[in-house]
């Protein structure tokens, strides 16, 4: 129907729509590091998922370099590294000293070490298009952990929405027993002391007592 409309061209069009998508996605921090530099402050804010996505940048860069060719990947991520190096930057800059201290711990751990690890392990295991693939994978899974990382604030809400329910629901359940509870207080304060029952009892014996006399 289309005829010009070939896999190569294809391949373009959704690359540079999925380029654009990921740069909307790089720049979407903006705001936050606004707030830290008006407030001299980075108290509040987490660093992971910026190391996440520096990560996830510099093995897409990784990526390209083994598949050749890739420049659309290696522009987006070059990008994606330049950012994410700078929102560290000032997120570290205005972090407190003990705060400082272990995220550039947790860079070097995850960032150096981790992306150090990935080529390693990539170039001993597997040779050509094996090589690519794999990393390409790993790619897409660490991909997947960036764009499913707001959900550690929303999982939290969920929990708690369900827990507010369940209360109430027990709530509702043991109510009316507590009502009855209160009624067995009541008469046991109503006998001096004695149970419901036994109070029932000696109305009734009474009332006997009371019958045989009038007879």
């Amino acid at each position: 129907m289309f005829p010009f409309l070939n896999a190569r061209i294809l391949a373009f069009v959704f690359g540079l729509l999925g380029n654009i998508i990921a740069f909307l996605v790089f720049l979407a921090p903006l705001p936050t590091f606004y707030t830290i530099y008006r407030k001299k402050s980075s108290e509040g804010y987490q660093a992971i998922p910026y190391m996440v996505a520096l990560f996830s940048a510099a093995l897409l860069l990784y990526y390209a370099f083994l598949k050749t060719n890739a420049y659309m990947i290696v522009s987006i991520n070059g990008f994606g590294c330049l950012i994410e190096i700078t929102y560290l930057a000032v997120y570290i800059f205005y972090a407190p000293k003990s705060l400082k201290i272990s995220t550039i711990k947790l860079i070097s751990i995850f960032n150096i070490g981790g992306l150090g690890m990935v080529t390693v392990v990539s170039l001993t295991l597997a040779k050509g298009p094996k090589r690519v693939a794999l990393v390409g994978w790993i790619c897409a899974i660490i991909n997947l952990a960036v764009f499913a990382a707001p959900l550690s604030i929303m999982v939290p809400n969920i929990a708690g929405f369900l827990f507010g329910i369940t209360q109430m629901i027990l709530y509702c359940v043991y109510k009316d027993s507590k009502k009855q509870t209160g009624e067995d207080q009541v008469a046991k304060s109503n006998g001096k002391g004695k149970s419901r029952e036994d109070f029932d009892m000696e109305v009734m014996v009474c009332n006997s007592n009371q019958s045989l006399h009038n007879k």
